[in-house]
């Protein structure tokens, strides 16, 4: 699997990360399993670079999403 890079901005979480690399939230834990070495900081401080892996993106089944969401 590849990797992307990401520089932590005051502020940024691991659940922030992850929404703004993927879109979800619940990705949260594939940063975290990536990143062993990062201590699990509740709110990063600036400055510390996390690898983000590069995923493919699900397909929706519309089987189960409401009319108005496909």
């Amino acid at each position: 699997m590849s990797n992307t890079t990401y520089i932590t901005k005051i502020g940024d979480t691991w659940t922030g990360v992850a929404f703004k690399a993927y879109g979800d939230v619940t990705r949260a834990k594939d940063i975290i399993e990536t990143n062993p070495y990062v201590p699990m900081y509740e709110v990063f401080d600036q400055g510390i670079t996390l690898l983000i892996p590069i995923v493919d993106k699900p397909s929706l089944n519309t089987n189960n999403v409401p009319p108005w969401k496909r």
